[in-house]
């Protein structure tokens, strides 16, 4: 789906999927900031099109009085779709671990955008395909098991969730210890006593992780799955 921007004329594409259905977003134009509502009507989608919409421009103080805006996201996600670049989630309530995680990163080109709440990360996520998401296990004091980030996870499908690779920076878990991050259903552990060689053992993880579905993917063509 292609939007314009009211005010600037700033034009950004956005996969349909990522777009909730039957719902109204609030956006953040990348270029001049205006607050955008995007209405998203899918009950009559033809050849994988939306049915219809609509754009309105409302100011800040609309979009805060208003219910319906129920996934509000922000310019620093848009930007991904502009740039096509190769991104990555941290989704921590620990800002320190968020910026120590953010510059490591950046060494294995990754554009870091972070996530401080699990309505702020779900709405990043369904808005764009990341390539690494990286989150503490105590994020918002919740157990892994009952953390909302990992049931959304848990919910996508297969062909989505093997392009994420996922990891866990954990305080109790031995890194890469990969019977629990299994268990876990991730793909890493980092312990945090090993966090300032997160790009390194990222690096080493990631590579292993592309070889492991290359031969899968490749396997799947072979015999028409693909």
């Amino acid at each position: 789906m292609q939007i314009q921007c009211d005010k600037c004329g700033k034009k950004l594409v956005i996969p349909d999927e990522k777009i909730p259905a039957n719902t109204h977003v609030a956006i953040s134009c990348p270029q001049c900031k205006n607050r955008i509502s995007l209405s998203v009507d899918k009950t009559d989608r033809k050849g994988g099109s939306l049915g219809s919409v609509s754009l309105n421009r409302v100011s800040g103080k609309q979009a805060q009085d208003r219910d319906m805006y129920s996934h509000d996201y922000d310019d620093s996600v848009l930007d991904l779709y502009e740039n096509g670049m190769t991104a990555a989630i941290i989704i921590t309530d620990d800002r320190t671990l968020a910026e120590r995680t953010g510059r490591a990163i950046v060494e294995l080109k990754y554009r870091s955008v972070p996530a401080f709440t699990s309505r702020d990360a779900i709405g990043k996520l369904r808005l764009h395909q990341f390539d690494l998401l990286i989150m503490n296990d105590n994020f918002e004091d919740m157990s892994i098991e009952n953390n909302p980030i990992m049931k959304y996870l848990n919910h996508l499908s297969m062909s989505v969730r093997r392009r994420m690779f996922v990891t866990l920076i954990s305080e109790e878990f031995k890194t890469m210890d990969e019977l629990m991050a299994f268990a876990l259903s991730v793909d890493l552990i980092i312990n945090m006593k090993d966090i300032e060689k997160i790009a390194i053992i990222l690096k080493h993880a990631i590579s292993a992780h592309e070889k492991f579905y290359k031969v899968f993917t490749d396997t799947l063509a072979e015999i028409g799955y693909a």
